[in-house]
C-alpha cells in the first residue's frame, strides 16, 4: 500500500495496491475533478511533486509529452509505484466531502 500526500495541506491518503490515485483520494472523500475515467479528457491532471507512479496508457491530447516532463500526470490512471507520491492539489486546509451541485431552479 502506498500514500498519497496532498502538497501543500500534508494531509495523507492510503492508496491500496492496483488503486490509482484518483480512486484513493475518492475513497478517502475528496472530489478531484474527472470526467472519462480513461485518460483521454485530462480533467484530473495534477502535478507530481516527489514519488514514481505508472501512468499506464494516456492520449497525447490530455496529456502532452512536454507535461509529462514536467512532471504532470492523469489521476484517473495513475498508479503509484513508491511508497509515498505527493502530489500538488487543493489549498493548505483543503475541504473534505465539499459538495458542489449546480442549482437546477432559481431561489427568489
Amino acid at each position: 500500500m502506498s500514500v498519497i500526500r496532498l502538497h501543500p495541506s500534508g494531509r495523507t491518503v492510503p492508496c491500496p495496491d492496483g488503486a490509482t490515485v484518483l480512486e484513493a483520494l475518492e475513497k478517502s472523500g475528496y472530489a478531484l475533478p474527472n470526467n472519462c475515467r480513461a485518460g483521454a479528457c485530462g480533467e484530473c491532471k495534477i502535478k507530481v511533486v516527489a514519488g514514481r507512479f505508472d501512468q499506464g496508457f494516456v492520449l497525447d491530447m490530455a496529456l502532452s509529452p512536454d507535461e509529462r516532463k514536467q512532471g504532470f500526470g492523469l489521476m484517473c490512471m495513475a498508479k503509484p509505484l513508491s511508497d509515498e507520491l505527493v502530489v500538488e492539489w487543493g489549498t493548505p486546509t483543503p475541504n473534505r466531502n465539499c459538495s458542489h451541485r449546480a442549482r437546477t431552479s432559481p431561489t427568489w
